[in-house]
This record gives C-alpha cells, sequence and structure tokens, in this order.
C-alpha cells in the first residue's frame, strides 16, 4: 500500500537530474546553451553515486523513457523561441520548499522569462498522473487552514507564524479553527486522531504485529479499507463546513490546474506531453478557469473532487484514502534467515521484522490521482 520503495523514490529524483544533463548536454551540442553542462553532469553522478544506484539506473525504464525524448523537447523548445540562448536548470528542491510544483526551468539567462516545468516520468506510461500526496489530515487543512510555505506548513492566524497542524499541535491547530469560525470541524479530526492512534497502537506497539506475516498483511489490506472509507466520510462532513469556492480554488492551485505553471508527461517509447503545446490539454485547463463548479463524493475507495461547467464534467480527480507503512517492516527485497545488524535502527532485526524507530512514521495516507490520458 501507498508509495514504492525508496530506490524507486531515489530512481525517480535521479530522472530528473539526468533529464537536466542531457537537454543541457543538447543545448551545448547545438551551441545555444548559456551555462557549462558540467554542473549538471556532476550533480547527477554525485546524486546516483551517494545513492548507490549508478548500475540500475543505467538500466532502468526510467532512463530510456528520458532517453527518447529529449531531443524532440529541444526542438520543440527552440521551435517557439528562436534566436535564443537558454539554460535546462534543476530547481526542485528550491521551489517545494517555495510551494511551488516546477522541477526544472528553462533559463533564457534574464531571470524573468523563466519557464517552470514539473516532470513526471512513468515507466508503463502516464494515464494516470499523481498530483499531491499528503495525510487524511491534510486534506482538510489545506483546504480550510491559510497554506504556508513548506510541506505541512499554515500560518497561524493569531500570531502569523508558520506551524504544522499535526497531532503534537492539536492545541494550536483547534484554536484556529475557533479563530476562523468553524469549530465544527474540531471534532472531526479529533476522530481522525483517534483513528490513528488506533492503527499506530495495532501495528507499533502490539507483540502481533511485530513480524509482517501474511496474517499481519491481511489484516494490514483489511484495515487500509475499513479505515479508508471511514476516513472519506469524516473529511466530505468537514468539506461540508467550507465554501465550495474556497475548496474550488485551493483544489486548482494544489493541481496547478490553474496553469502557473507547465507539465511535462513522459512515458515509454518516446511518449511525451508538454502544456507549452497540447491543444487539448490547454483546452481543458481553458474551461477549467472559466467558471467551472467543483462537487465531491464517495466514489469507491476514493473521495472524488468532480469539475464542471454547462458542458457537463470536465473532468475528475480521485482520492484514495488508505495508511501507509512508510518502511515501518523491514522487508527488503531478497528474503533471509536469522537476523541481521540494521545499521538506522542500530540492532539486528529478522525477516519482515518492525522497525522500532521508523515505524513511528507509520501514518494516513492520500494522493491525488487525474487520469488526464481519457482528456489528450
Amino acid at each position: 500500500m501507498g508509495a514504492g520503495t525508496c530506490v524507486d523514490h531515489y530512481m525517480q529524483d535521479a530522472g530528473e537530474c539526468y533529464w537536466v544533463y542531457l537537454c543541457q548536454k543538447e543545448l551545448e551540442r547545438l551551441g545555444i546553451n548559456i551555462s557549462s553542462v558540467e554542473a549538471s553532469e556532476i550533480e547527477f553522478n554525485n546524486y546516483c553515486s551517494e545513492r548507490g544506484i549508478v548500475e540500475c539506473f543505467q538500466v532502468s525504464d526510467y532512463k530510456k523513457n528520458l532517453d527518447s525524448c529529449f531531443t524532440e523537447f529541444i526542438k520543440n523548445i527552440i521551435k517557439s523561441h528562436p534566436d535564443k540562448k537558454m539554460d535546462i536548470k534543476n530547481v526542485e528542491a528550491e521551489y517545494r520548499n517555495k510551494g511551488l510544483k516546477g522541477d526544472f526551468i528553462i533559463s533564457f539567462g534574464d531571470g524573468f522569462d523563466d519557464i517552470s516545468i514539473s516532470l513526471k516520468n512513468y515507466r508503463n506510461g502516464y494515464g494516470s498522473i499523481q498530483l499531491k500526496s499528503g495525510t487524511w489530515h491534510s486534506i482538510i487543512n489545506n483546504f480550510a487552514l491559510n497554506c504556508a510555505e513548506g510541506p505541512g506548513m499554515y500560518i497561524d492566524c493569531e500570531n502569523g507564524l508558520k506551524f504544522r497542524a499535526q497531532s503534537k499541535s492539536k492545541v494550536k491547530r483547534n484554536k484556529n479553527y475557533e479563530k476562523i469560525g468553524i469549530a465544527e470541524i474540531i471534532p472531526i479530526l479529533d476522530e481522525l486522531d483517534d483513528i490513528l492512534d488506533e492503527v499506530k497502537l495495532k501495528y507499533i506497539v502490539s507483540e502481533e504485529t511485530r513480524i509482517f506475516n501474511e496474517e499481519v498483511s491481511e489484516s494490514w489490506k483489511k484495515d487500509c479499507n475499513e479505515y479508508g472509507c471511514r476516513g472519506i466520510d469524516l473529511a466530505i462532513k468537514a468539506l461540508d463546513y467550507l465554501p465550495k469556492e474556497q475548496i474550488k480554488s485551493k483544489l486548482l492551485k494544489d493541481t496547478d490546474l490553474l496553469h502557473t505553471e507547465e507539465l511535462l508527461l513522459i512515458g515509454p517509447g518516446g511518449e511525451m506531453m508538454c502544456s507549452l503545446y497540447n491543444e487539448r490539454y490547454n483546452d481543458l485547463l481553458l474551461r477549467i478557469n472559466n467558471n467551472c463548479e467543483i462537487n465531491y463524493i464517495k466514489h469507491g475507495k476514493n473521495l472524488r473532487f468532480q469539475l464542471l461547467d454547462t458542458q457537463g464534467e470536465i473532468l475528475h480527480i480521485d482520492i484514495p484514502f488508505t495508511l501507509q507503512k512508510n518502511g515501518a517492516w523491514y522487508i527488503p527485497k531478497d528474503e533471509y534467515i536469522g537476523s541481521i545488524y540494521h545499521k538506522k535502527e542500530k540492532q539486528n532485526l529478522v525477516y519482515g521484522e518492525r522497525r522500532p524507530k521508523k515505524s513511528k512514521e507509520l501514518n494516513t495516507s492520500t494522493n491525488m490521482w487525474f487520469k488526464i490520458k481519457e482528456h489528450l
């Protein structure tokens, strides 16, 4: 359940560095680069080396996808910006801290006309794209509270300072809901707190779940489904206290359907969609930003947001509610007998054993999914 392995995340991030390096190298080959390719090459090599993925990235589908697309991408950029020199720069870390979605920018050297682009590289194609992840609490908090720069950060309406609306900050969180006049949401958040406490008691404390065996796996799947359905019901109950225009405004911002940044999707075999050039995607954005309405419903295991206009549904975004292990149990790819020493846990662990430190990160989980290919 939940997100993929650490290696998957490393490969995806390495792919972003590799893409910048590939594109910058192509600009240099064409003689239209501003800066040297050396810095991006070093960044990519260091990233892979430090995480031990040098060899596996070289034979990965992530790399193959990028290799098949970069020349066409640069060709399109040059076509729309003739006679201009430019750089491709990695801005992922910098932009995340600013609450932006761009992974790289096209820079023309003046600092004013930079084009920010979010890169999504999918091994099996981009039929559905992930827009945002979070927890059950954050779905409600993001729509109700004033968001601040930085993941999971909000602005305290009393003193203007940033805070995290987690269970550790429960008093401050609840006080903010009182101050903005929707104290009715507090009992709902408290119930979500109680659910998470139940889950943690069962999976972090109980001796019965210390080893992630087949029985625990089945129990986990069952709880992901049952608790997830409860979470959706509670989220809908909370959202009903908020103005729909406020929900729509924040959803469009979170998903970047306001089109403040560009989107680049890459799949296998040279498959690529860039919002800079795709007319059908831009028509979709035009409809969304021209007096559309929002609706939300429970749809299976998802909280579904629908954007509609006089022609009907423009699109919908599904948010499955589940639980996220976050590496709570030590389950490496290759099973072993006996126990081995785990450096981060600083103790021996048998295969499938719960990690005392890491298991504390077990949490509720949401991901926003948009079936974009249905509209292209």
